[in-house]
């Protein structure tokens, strides 16, 4: 009868060591399933944002006049800067075009807003900033910190505008579905094979695996720039 009970006993304590193994087993591999997906999308991001110059509007309010100037001084911005950085091969050589060349876009903008009719003064400036996840014809680039030519006009207290001037993005119709072969290799060109198939997840929905890569950089992304 003891020889049962021991037996028991130990069938017991045999059952709860295989139960708190395979629970810390789960945990340990959760854990580092956890980890390696946050390492991936910060080095993916990190890749793409070490490869691009972005560019950021912001308009004085939210008032239809001062989205309608933010739209302009936008368009008299970038007419400046495509000249310059169109060729550009590298984003280190637009970054150091576009330092040398701010207070002639402030002077553009600053002309164009005396022309509508206000006084806003404007700041011309190269920045890290937060971005939100943005969408470039099939081309999405996911949430985080970029260098961005930033142009504040007033308070800069409106909605924004954004797009890329390296590669040149913001010279792509904005409502255009697809960019173009030129565009892509040139995104090509800059980044690696995987951060490419991450952006270009939405060239083909049924490319399940690159939808899934980028939405695990997109989902750690934003919870880092909330």
């Amino acid at each position: 009868m003891n020889i049962i009970k021991c037996g028991i006993n130990q069938l017991r304590k045999d059952k709860k060591i295989l139960f708190v193994s395979f629970v810390l087993a789960f945990s340990v591999t959760t854990v580092f399933g956890v980890v390696a997906s946050a390492e991936y999308s910060n080095k993916i991001q990190g890749g793409i944002s070490s490869s691009v110059v972005r560019f950021h509007c912001l308009a004085n309010s939210n008032s239809t006049e001062d989205q309608t100037l933010k739209l302009k001084v936008r368009d008299r911005v970038l007419a400046e800067i495509e000249p310059m950085v169109g060729k550009s091969k590298s984003k280190e050589e637009t970054v150091e075009i576009l330092k040398k060349s701010t207070e002639q876009m402030r002077q553009a903008a600053l002309e164009t807003i005396k022309e509508n009719g206000k006084d806003y003064d404007v700041r011309v400036s190269l920045e890290n900033c937060s971005f939100p996840m943005k969408k470039y014809g099939d081309t999405i680039f996911p949430a985080g910190n970029y260098d961005a030519l930033r142009v504040e006009i007033g308070a800069a207290e409106g909605k924004n505008f954004w797009c890329v001037v390296f590669p040149p993005l913001c010279f792509v119709d904005e409502g255009c579905e697809h960019l173009d072969t030129g565009t892509k290799e040139e995104l090509k060109n800059i980044l690696t094979q995987e951060e490419y198939s991450v952006i270009a997840a939405a060239e083909d929905n049924k490319k399940v695996v690159p939808e899934i890569k980028f939405k695990v950089v997109e989902w750690w992304q934003e919870r880092k720039v909330k």
